[in-house]
């Protein structure tokens, strides 16, 4: 048995199917429109906290920048006891400065590294006097300076002839120190 259907029944299922797939339609793209935006709330609220984080981060980080500033006087103090390594021509300058300063005379050998340091042996000679106040100086230098094995024996001089006739007592021996040892110094 076949139905029938009149023009104005077929108009009216015609409108009915047009009907129900617009809607099935707009209730897709509904679908499909409220998962897209669920999607990108969520990763909006991960852009969120991921934003916060930073930015507690970064206030942390200017926080301990600024904490930091405070020690920038010791670390370059700190930065100072170093000599370096792979040239420790400014630092054997110094010496040579203060043995000149303190009538000293002295001898280098050339540094050798050793883990994170250098090691020279340094010998000085000069009125005893004048070589302890040498090594005082080299002890107070900026770069932090460690003695070794060091041993300061005083020399003495020959008594300087007096011209024949001379009513003038004779002088003492002149003398003379010479301190010879190594000395270590921290190298980067």
């Amino acid at each position: 048995m076949k139905i029938k259907l009149t023009p104005n029944l077929k108009r009216l299922v015609a409108a009915i199917t047009l009907w129900a797939v617009v809607i099935a339609g707009t209730i897709g793209l509904d679908w499909y429109i409220l998962a897209l935006l669920q999607g990108k709330a969520a990763r909006l609220v991960e852009l969120k906290e991921a934003t916060v984080k930073l930015e507690l981060r970064r206030a942390l980080l200017l926080k301990e920048r600024e904490h930091l500033k405070e020690f920038e006087p010791s670390l370059a103090k700190i930065e100072k006891a170093f000599v370096e390594a792979s040239n420790p021509l400014l630092f054997i300058e110094s010496l040579e400065k203060l043995a000149k300063g303190n009538g000293v005379t002295i001898k280098l050998d050339i540094p050798q590294k050793k883990d994170h340091t250098l090691s020279m042996r340094l010998s000085s000679e000069g009125r005893p006097q004048n070589v302890l106040a040498f090594m005082g100086e080299v002890e107070f230098l900026p770069a932090q300076v460690i003695f070794r094995d060091i041993a300061f024996e005083v020399l003495t001089g020959k008594v300087p002839a007096q011209p024949a006739g001379s009513k003038k007592a004779a002088l003492p021996p002149v003398k003379q120190a010479r301190a010879v040892g190594f000395i270590e110094f921290l190298a980067k």
